[in-house]
């Protein structure tokens, strides 16, 4: 056989083993990623603010909701300001009450944050701290906790007492990047 023959087969062959190992792991991909979407995580929760908290060394992220921040601060009817971010918090913490909880893993955020919906009992913790008005429908990512929201506002819960920046607004003027 001439070179140029035995060139094209073996090059041929490459192209063959590359597209199989391309479909090989393209599959396995796919089921990996199935596999992380159904993943539990449970445990006492490290509480870092009202949305995120950490079970061992995994951070998880309430999916479908947003919470104020830990340094955020509000205005109550009378216009007194108060640290809506704390109250937040210490609301989850109070439901909690050193209780372990289940997270059940929707995705992974760019933080490799584990956005979970996380549960207490039969309790949805995110629907739980939505309903009383401690975090707030993250209609960017979910349409899961508008109604909760709703019905918040108009019992005027929580934040809904008073005057109040959204916490995605609050990041975007305070951790511009």
């Amino acid at each position: 056989m001439r070179l140029s023959t035995i060139r094209d087969i073996a090059l041929s062959l490459m192209i063959i083993i590359c597209l199989g190992l391309i479909i090989h792991w393209l599959n396995s991909s796919s089921d990996k990623k199935q596999a992380v979407t159904e993943k539990t995580i449970k445990g006492l929760p490290e509480i870092v603010d009202a949305d995120s908290f950490f079970i061992r060394d995994q951070e998880i992220r309430l999916f479908g909701i947003d919470a104020p921040e830990g340094k955020q601060f509000c205005k109550t009817e009378e216009n007194k300001t108060y640290p809506c971010g704390r109250k937040s918090s210490q609301a989850l913490k109070k439901l909690i009450n050193s209780k372990a909880i289940e997270c059940r893993v929707r995705s992974w955020d760019r933080y490799n944050r584990a956005v979970s919906i996380c549960y207490l009992g039969k309790t949805d913790i995110n629907d739980w701290l939505v309903r009383r008005g401690w975090a707030l429908a993250y209609r960017k990512y979910s349409q899961n906790y508008v109604s909760a929201e709703q019905q918040a506002q108009n019992d005027r819960l929580g934040l809904w007492r008073g005057k109040f920046m959204e916490p995605w607004q609050w990041r975007h003027i305070h951790n511009p990047r």
